[in-house]
């Protein structure tokens, strides 16, 4: 499609053919060293089955370029590159305690001793920099070749220029969906039984800090890039997208299936489902340009007067799933915040989990706003509230998570139900922000995007402020005795970074958005604030550092959003002129 064969693209090859190499020599050399024992047994056939993968990922990437496929190759890096960042994370617990971080697909403890790094988890480490380089080629190769003429077009120009999760069907932009959610699901299990005193696998709920944050960021690396790859115009994009996603987190769950091989492992079915899913996803992701190219052809033929008509889930079909993925989310989060937290041994009592109120009352607040979306007359004005208010129930759910965390460290003491479904309740939440995303690129696509408005000063600089309050309100205790941003980072400092994020970005989308858009942004990011300053009073403790902080947030966001709404609707009028006909009308 593109004739653009760059040399960056090549470039991307290269770094993933070094990656394969580093990862297929690293067991030669020896993954750990135990003092005072014998040194643990690399598993080379773990080894080698991520060095075949990504020799596969070189192969399709040097297989589109040669056919002028760029934006599919610069898809396929960026989408493999993804996965390889996310395990990153995984690799810093190699470097603490190896014996301790769940990694038997890559050694094999002989004895209890303790384990030092060597050569080879060092250059399992360079392997995976190596696909994060070949990424963020990936990433200024569909810079480019967005650029290009022809990008996103179809042969029904109604349809050129709309996600492929519309055009591809609804059917089948569910089922993706789906699957990158199974694959992340499918992590929170143990991947293998043990048969050897030697090996100790513990589970998700009681692995330290950086363990849970590496599995939780491959599995939202997954989801959003499958969300991603749904909400691309070009067909060949969010073809690459899905194979290098599918094909990274395979290299991952294959070597853990591959791990099998040792008599002392046997995979569960929690590693063969994210195995399958993975390469599920490969196969989708295989057919979406065949199946986009068909698809529209149709549409072409039958030329009733509207894509909405035709393909793909409507605006309206879109809040609906956002707004029941939303619900689930606030019910497990909900029904997690009442649910025992931990489980103490019999005669003694389980302490108060302070971040259990704030989590209640945050998912009903979620569960509030997302019962809109179920309303045409309200979902379109609603939703931009609801993903600063899912964030910030993410943020009090990841607080449950800690203190488990924190909690099951007593002996004797282990983590509660309430924790696990605290834990799902933040991928759903997860989901629900990517189905708004969705819901929004549908509505967009069936308006004129010339009348957007131009960037409103004023709500930016007072939205700004909310945001810069609120960044400094969140990197500091709320009440007395709560954690900081010091080191090591914890969940729930995670879950305040990612509130931070979402709040500078809802600032600086609702300063060029349209005026509901933009006052139910910056309300929900208000409210979003709002939850977390509750989580003083709810705590009964001496209010914290951050209290004026989160008070300024509130009333800047909160100001921002009057703003907003007078300033637009008094330039309103002004903004005259010829309305375009909607996309699907012919005229």
């Amino acid at each position: 499609m593109f004739d653009d064969r760059s040399t960056l693209a090549w470039a991307g090859v290269g770094a993933v053919l070094i990656a394969a190499v580093t990862i297929a020599v690293a067991p030669l050399l020896g993954a750990a060293h135990a003092s005072g024992a014998d040194d643990p047994s690399p598993v080379a056939a773990s080894s080698w089955c991520v060095a075949v993968v990504m020799v596969v990922v070189a192969l399709l990437a040097a297989l589109t370029l040669r056919t002028t496929r760029v934006a599919a190759t610069g898809g396929l890096l960026a989408g493999f590159g993804a996965v390889c960042a996310a395990l990153l994370v995984s690799d810093a617990a190699l470097l603490t305690r190896p014996i301790d971080a769940n990694r038997f697909e890559l050694l094999r403890p002989e004895s209890a001793a303790e384990l030092t790094a060597s050569a080879g988890i060092w250059l399992v480490i360079v392997g995976h920099v190596a696909g994060l380089v070949a990424g963020a080629i990936g990433v200024a190769v569909l810079q480019r070749a967005a650029l290009h003429d022809g990008y996103g077009i179809s042969v029904e120009p109604d349809l050129s220029g709309r996600p492929v999760g519309i055009r591809v069907g609804s059917w089948f932009a569910a089922a993706v969906v789906v699957l990158a959610f199974a694959f992340g699901v499918a992590l929170v299990p143990v991947p293998w039984t043990v048969a050897d005193p030697v090996l100790l696998v513990e589970p998700f709920v009681e692995s330290d800090a950086t363990r849970i944050a590496g599995i939780v960021l491959l599995a939202l690396v997954v989801l959003v890039g499958a969300g991603l790859a749904l909400a691309s115009a070009e067909p060949s994009t969010a073809a690459g997208l899905l194979v290098g996603l599918g094909l990274g987190a395979l290299s991952f769950a294959a070597a853990r299936v591959a791990a099998g091989v040792d008599p002392g492992l046997t995979p569960t079915p929690a590693a063969w489902v994210a195995a399958l899913a993975a390469f599920a996803l490969i196969a989708i992701g295989a057919v979406v340009p065949w199946l986009v190219t068909r698809r529209d052809l149709r549409a072409s033929e039958i030329n009733t007067g509207g894509p909405s008509g035709r393909s793909g889930l409507s605006t309206f079909g879109w809040h609906v799933a956002a707004g029941s993925t939303g619900v689930a989310a606030a019910v497990l989060i909900a029904v997690g915040a009442l649910a025992p937290t931990l489980e103490v041994p019999a005669g003694r009592t389980a302490p108060d989990i302070f971040a259990d109120r704030s989590a209640l009352v945050l998912a009903i607040v979620l569960a509030i706003a997302c019962v809109w979306l179920f309303f045409s007359e309200f979902a379109v004005t609603v939703r931009p509230a609801v993903v600063p208010i899912a964030s910030a129930a993410v943020l009090a759910a990841s607080g449950v998570a800690q203190a488990a965390l924190d909690g099951a460290r007593v002996p004797g003491v282990s983590v509660g139900i309430g924790a696990v479904l605290a834990l799902i309740g933040v991928l759903v939440a997860a989901a629900a922000s990517v189905m708004v995303g969705f819901a929004g690129a549908a509505e967009r696509d069936e308006i004129d995007l010339a009348e957007l408005p131009d960037w409103e000063r004023m709500p930016l600089v007072l939205g700004g402020v909310g945001a810069a309050a609120a960044a400094v309100a969140l990197g500091r205790p709320i009440h007395r005795g709560a954690n900081s941003f010091a080191l090591p980072w914890g969940w729930d400092t995670w879950g305040r970074v990612q509130l931070a994020i979402v709040l500078i970005c809802a600032a600086i989308v609702a300063a060029r958005s349209r005026r509901p858009r933009a006052v139910a942004l910056l309300v929900g990011a208000s409210v979003a604030v709002l939850g977390y300053l509750l989580s003083w009073p709810l705590s009964g403790r001496v209010a914290g550092f951050a209290v004026p902080f989160a008070a300024v947030a509130i009333a800047a966001f909160g100001a921002a959003a009057i703003l907003a709404n007078r300033q637009q609707g008094t330039a309103a009028p002004a903004r005259s002129g010829r309305r375009a006909a909607p996309r699907g009308r012919r005229t």
